[in-house]
């Protein structure tokens, strides 16, 4: 299932709630790229980004609506976000998984958005799907991303 598809799927529907999920997944994934240098961000993604940033993310109506229900997490998952960067320099097998947890603290606004839209026992049926879809990436091949390619040797 594709991530428009889960987020129209955990809204029931609510397509302006769909796009604020879809909105706030791209924005991270750019940000983590830009921040890990992963990934080469092209200029058109970067102006993508910041115009979902400044114009679309502001104007969503679901986020409007429950923006004092919202901000709050939206202020959480980045705070989390860069504590787990933080973590990821460790050696520390227990940091680490704390890291990989923290990194993905945005699910909370996913189960927000489930609970805005179908109440507590939305949140209960979902919420396990909520987490799997989040976390699909799995413990090992998270390890696998934070190991950096060794630098190239020079005449190599």
């Amino acid at each position: 299932m594709t991530s428009d598809n889960f987020f129209l799927t955990v809204s029931r529907g609510d397509q302006s709630a769909a796009d604020f999920l879809s909105l706030i997944f791209d924005i991270a994934h750019v940000w983590d790229d830009l921040i890990d240098k992963d990934v080469d961000v092209a200029d058109d993604v970067v102006d993508r980004t910041f115009f979902n940033l400044l114009v679309a993310l502001p104007r969503n109506p679901f986020y409007a609506k429950h923006f004092d229900l919202l901000n709050p997490l939206v202020i959480s998952g980045m705070n989390n976000w860069h504590v787990a960067n933080e973590l990821e320099k460790s050696d520390n097998e227990e940091d680490l998984k704390i890291a990989y947890i923290s990194r993905s603290g945005y699910v909370d606004l996913v189960t927000q958005v489930a609970f805005l839209i179908g109440g507590a026992a939305w949140v209960r049926e979902a919420g396990p799907a909520i987490r799997r879809f989040v976390h699909q990436e799995g413990w090992q091949a998270y390890l696998d991303s934070l190991k950096k390619p060794a630098p190239e040797q020079e005449g190599e």
